[in-house]
């Protein structure tokens, strides 16, 4: 049986993949790139003018953040990479932060410090809320 019809390219339908890095740590991305963030793709070293927009890849800085007060941020951006460079510092939420996704991620970095035994007690506590919860 012979197939028969038009070639047509065919739609991979590959999503966009996003990576994005907090670097504790100075890299040299080239000569003048010294923002804190850094934007990159994929291209091909044979061909450097195809490009692939498949894979995007987002690196900060964090030695390039420079506020050094939680009252110095100006905006919600520079109050998430503030609490990413501290966060192994500090202890409770800066005063004056009211959000909500902000002080998640403070309290996953202190589950995160937990010690082994602190974190299967810690797992124990959460399940008997959660079966307490679940016979209500």
């Amino acid at each position: 049986m012979k197939l028969e019809g038009k070639k047509v390219p065919y739609d991979y339908n590959i999503p966009v993949v996003y990576t994005l890095s907090f670097l504790d740590f100075e890299v040299d991305f080239g000569k003048g790139c010294d923002e804190l963030i850094q934007y990159l793709s994929v291209s091909n070293d044979l061909h450097p003018e195809v490009r692939y927009d498949m894979m995007h890849m987002v690196y900060i800085t964090l030695p390039r953040f420079v506020r050094e007060t939680w009252n110095d941020c100006q905006d919600a951006f520079e109050q998430l990479i503030f609490l990413f460079k501290n966060i192994n510092t500090l202890h409770k939420m800066p005063a004056g932060c009211k959000d909500k996704a902000l002080e998640a991620i403070l309290k996953s970095a202190k589950i995160s410090k937990l010690s082994t035994e602190e974190l299967m007690d810690y797992e124990r506590q959460k399940k008997v809320i959660s079966d307490h919860v679940g016979q209500q």
